[in-house]
């Protein structure tokens, strides 16, 4: 062990002096801030100063106090706070890590000399020579409040830490962070006069908090080196010291960050002569070992005690936090949280070669009764290690934003995968799409995977509820990776950054992160009709937050804080209902993971599973209207499971939770509100049915989205039974029939193949008249030619005996009547114009014939099939709605989007802006994306050109961008 310098022992063999009469500190004080404010302020205005200082100093708490905050010498502690339930009666937890229950007070002459230097090093270099207070004394902070300006930026003593983790009021809260700073500077001086700085140390180092709820430094010492702090080495003691400043860069945390800082602060011993160049670097060239694992995973299980620290952290400040002896009572529900915590603990163990059939024991020693709800493993799962070392679950009460139940590691940002996807289409349903709109399930280059099934189109619904990978990934194409990081914010997942430029790439690959609290607390705006609950933020409603804390009571039984609780609506009931009914369908869901699975409960619930493309984690949130139950379950080190899959992992401690936290509510869904809109549809296209659709179902609209043209997809052929091509009007009559074909649209095609789906022949019948002369013949139009309008026919009509030529159409390839075109033509005609025909009022398929009638009566005939279509296709503008504002830089751009209708294909959409076209796509979906240009009022105008020429117009509407 490095001895310490003589000058260093001496100081610390001193005696504290014996404190001055407050009268006369108080004389003392006040002449000083008088002295500092003249010289910093000469010539303000000394009314103004003076009025600044007692209002800043008002209600000024006496250092005097401190001894009492730890206890008569010899007799010291520090006492952590005690966490109580929702009622206020059961004690959960006192707030410090499990590994340090044998802490205790360790006085500095106890201590190794080189913790104290260590600590001084890293915190406060001068703290011995400048007695606590700033280096440039309480001027600059006087200073700060008198003009309003922050607070200096400068590094808190020694002294200031101590006196603000010991001796803030509630009162501070409310001030400026200037005026907390002078408040604190003023202490800070008092402090210093009053008491020696070993003493000062002292109190200090067993009160700080080093992380990883290790309040001291004998708890810390305990917690990441397994012993007391009077046998820390110096190696260990410079890892310790900065911790103060960052407890989250400590060495279970942040390895490398502790053992960078560790470095520093033996470089920093080493220029203030405490340390030789040896000594230095034979210390920083030692491996220390830390009980990282332990550690972790000994906090793991208590995860709403870590939360509650989190938020005494986030409500009080580092300085009431820390004050020890708070009572902190708790939103907790005890029986849940001790039901949560074994069931967890249970499927772990089950998870872990454990017995399928044992249950873990109630931290109280209870039964674990929900443990009974888990669904048993399947045979192959039982005794196989499966990977998983953590767990995660957290129970919220939907109508308030209260935690009921927490454990495990739930404020760990892990990547969210699947638990994703319903904030994708919830975008995608505001921005007009609808839970039976057809998404394409298969991937857009060469075939998929061989373990990841396709589907190909489908519905959203189906899409949205069985969690099909390729179908969202083109739900996120349509929605907007900036929309849907956008929406997740807004429900609550306060750590998403909507400008962050890497949110497409995080959330097409599935590692876009969350915490599971903040997860669940956004699943919450769903169950509760798009209104969200929860603890008021620094902004009010806008930072919303889930919470566990209630109130606080300070060692004196005085109320410190008070949860302030508030809501907002994140979005409209109607949305909210579309998620509901889609991801509580059980039907839906069990196409891809079978009736009665765990994710079934008994009741109407909501549920999403979250899969991650690496498999370190696993996910499963849902909810009733009252309550929402969110489960992770993965590995610390990030490393795949073994063999957890949507069902195995997270699902089966979700199902038993949500059971059990729901088991004395009544079993209630949601209803629909107004502004939503029930058709039956054909499935997969989302259309209008008709009579070639073999399965209709009802699907859920907001109104003013639903369909308004049928399907396409089911089309009826005629075909030769025999050969299977197409009929034509020479095939027998006895050999056609009638076949439906599904007709998928061209992105799908890739994916029709793949999958062997039967496509409508496209050869057509053999059978043939006997061949004709090209004496009578039609060539133009030709066979199956799309046509409209006046249609000139061209041939051949001629040969000796000539009399007549007639031309006539028939509906279909079988006509079984027709109708002349024009007048008989009495004059042969020789590869040239024939007629013409004018196609107006028919649509559809058609049989057109030449006729020559001889002299003697014999006829001879030509015929060619064609399509006809003069019916312009259907085109309805549905986004942007009409009349929407957007206000630019928020919003970067706007789709545009139209539903096309056309019986025989479209060629292309073109959009105009304001009379110009600005865009013409050529491909589904029919969409584009226009950057936001110029203010003002603009009109928007689709107008779609069909295979054969015809265009349609939709609507004109108007949108206004603001500036």
């Amino acid at each position: 062990m490095p001895a310490a310098s003589v000058a260093l022992r001496s100081r610390r063999r001193r005696r504290a002096n014996r404190p001055a009469p407050r009268t006369l500190r108080t004389l003392r004080t006040v002449g000083l801030i008088t002295v500092t404010a003249a010289t910093l302020l000469l010539g303000a205005g000394f009314t103004s100063l003076a009025n600044t200082y007692l209002k800043a100093a008002a209600d000024l708490p006496s250092a005097a106090a401190l001894p009492s905050r730890f206890g008569p010498v010899g007799q010291e502690s520090f006492r952590p706070a005690r966490l109580f339930d929702r009622t206020g009666r059961v004690l959960l937890f006192e707030l410090i890590h499990p590994l340090a229950a044998t802490r205790r007070w360790q006085p500095l002459r106890a201590m190794p000399t080189v913790m104290a230097d260590a600590t001084i090093a890293a915190l406060d270099p001068t703290f011995r020579s400048d007695r606590g207070v700033p280096p440039g004394g309480i001027g600059g902070p006087l200073l700060a409040v008198f003009t309003g300006n922050p607070a200096p930026d400068q590094a808190a003593t020694l002294t200031e830490r101590l006196v603000e983790q010991t001796l803030t009021t509630p009162e501070d809260l409310q001030r400026s962070a200037a005026a907390r700073s002078f408040r604190v500077a003023l202490l800070a001086g008092e402090a210093a006069r009053l008491y020696s700085p070993d003493q000062i140390l002292e109190w200090f180092l067993n009160s700080a908090d080093f992380g990883q709820l290790a309040f001291g430094v004998d708890a810390a010492a305990l917690v990441y080196f397994g012993k007391h702090a009077d046998a820390l080495t110096l190696a260990e003691a410079a890892m310790l010291a900065s911790l103060p400043a960052h407890p989250h860069e400590n060495p279970v945390e942040d390895p490398a960050a502790a053992e960078a800082n560790r470095v520093d602060v033996l470089r920093a011993m080493q220029r203030l002569g405490w340390l030789t160049r040896a000594q230095a670097e034979g210390a920083a060239g030692e491996t220390v070992t830390v009980r990282g694992a332990e550690a972790r995973q000994a906090l793991d299980r208590l995860g709403f005690v870590v939360r509650a620290w989190d938020e005494l952290k986030s409500r009080l400040g580092p300085g009431l936090s820390l004050q020890g002896g708070l009572t902190v009572l708790t939103t907790l529900d005890t029986d849940l949280q001790v039901q949560t915590d074994c069931v967890v603990r249970t499927q772990l163990a089950r998870l872990a070669t454990g017995d399928p059939a044992a249950v873990e024991p109630a931290a109280d020693g209870s039964a674990c009764i929900a443990a009974g709800l888990l669904p048993l493993l399947r045979p192959g799962d039982t005794r196989v290690d499966h990977g998983v070392d953590r767990a995660a679950a957290v129970v919220l009460d939907t109508t308030t934003g209260e935690i009921l139940a927490l454990s495990g590691p739930s404020e760990e940002m892990r990547p969210g995968g699947t638990a994703f996807d319903p904030f994708i289409y919830l975008t995608a349903f505001a921005e007009g799409y609808t839970p039976a709109t057809m998404v394409i399930d298969a991937p857009t280059g060469i075939g998929a995977p061989a373990a990841v099934s396709v589907h190909g189109p489908t519905r959203m619904r189906l899409a949205l509820a069985n969690s099909y990978p390729y179908a969202t990934a083109r739900v996120l194409t349509l929605a907007g990776a900036d929309n849907v990081t956008r929406t997740a914010a807004q429900m609550g997942l306060m750590s998403i950054d909507p400008s962050d430029a890497t949110g497409w790439t995080e959330l097409s690959s599935g590692d876009l992160a969350a915490s599971l609290t903040e997860m669940s607390y956004g699943y919450a705006a769903l169950a509760n009709r798009g209104v969200l609950h929860g603890v008021l933020g620094p902004e009010g409603p806008q930072t919303l937050a889930p919470y566990l804390v209630q109130s606080v009571l300070g060692p004196d039984g005085g109320i410190l804080y008070t949860a302030q609780t508030g809501s907002r609506v994140v979005v409209s009931d109607s949305l909210a209902y579309l998620m509901d009914d889609v991801l509580s369908d059980e039907a839906a869901r069990g196409l891809g993971y079978g009736q009665g699975s765990p994710l079934d409960i008994g009741r109407p619930a909501g549920v999403q599973v979250g899969q991650t493309s690496t498999g370190a984690d696993n996910w499963a949130l849902g909810f009733t209207p009252s309550r929402v139950v969110g489960v992770r379950v993965g590995n610390a080190d990030g490393e795949r499971m073994e063999g957890v899959n949507a069902l195995n992992g997270a699902a089966p401690i979700w199902q038993a939770l949500l059971r059990y936290a729901t088991r004395a509510l009544p079993p209630a869904g949601w209803d629909a509100p107004a502004g939503i809109s029930f058709v039956d549809v054909c499935d997969p296209s989302g259309y209008l049915p008709t009579p070639y659709c073999p399965d209709v179902v009802r699907e859920v609209f907001l109104a003013g989205t639903e369909p308004t043209h049928v399907d396409t997809f089911y089309q009826p052929y005629q075909i030769n039974r025999e050969t299977g091509k197409l009929a034509t009007l020479f095939t027998p009559p006895d050999l056609i029939e009638d076949r439906i074909f599904f007709v998928p649209p061209p992105e799908a095609e890739p994916w029709a193949r793949q999958a062997g789906i039967e496509t409508p022949p496209t050869e057509y019948d053999t059978y043939a008249p006997p061949p004709g002369s090209p004496e009578v013949a039609l060539t133009s139009p030709e066979p199956f030619a799309l046509v409209r309008g006046r249609v000139v026919l061209r041939g051949s009509a001629e040969g000796d005996g000539f009399d007549v030529y007639r031309l006539r159409y028939g509906e279909g390839l079988n006509p079984r009547a027709w109708v002349q075109v024009g007048e008989d033509g009495n004059r042969p005609v020789h590869a040239a114009t024939l007629g013409t025909w004018d196609t107006q009022g028919l649509d559809g398929l058609y049989t057109l014939q030449l006729m020559v009638v001889r002299e003697d009566g014999a006829v001879e005939a030509a015929y060619v099939p064609v399509t006809i279509d003069n019916v312009a296709p259907e085109v309805n503008l549905v986004l942007p709605a009409a009349g929407s504002v957007y206000t630019w830089p928020e919003t970067t751009e706007v789709l545009m989007q139209v539903e096309v209708s056309d019986a025989n294909g479209v060629g292309h959409v073109e959009f105009y802006m304001d009379g110009k076209r600005i865009s013409t796509v050529t491909e589904a979906p029919w969409s584009f994306r226009w950057l936001v240009g110029a203010a003002g009022r603009h009109t928007l105008q689709a107008r779609v050109t069909d295979a054969a020429g015809n265009i349609g117009e939709s609507q004109s509407l108007e949108i206004i961008v603001e500036r």
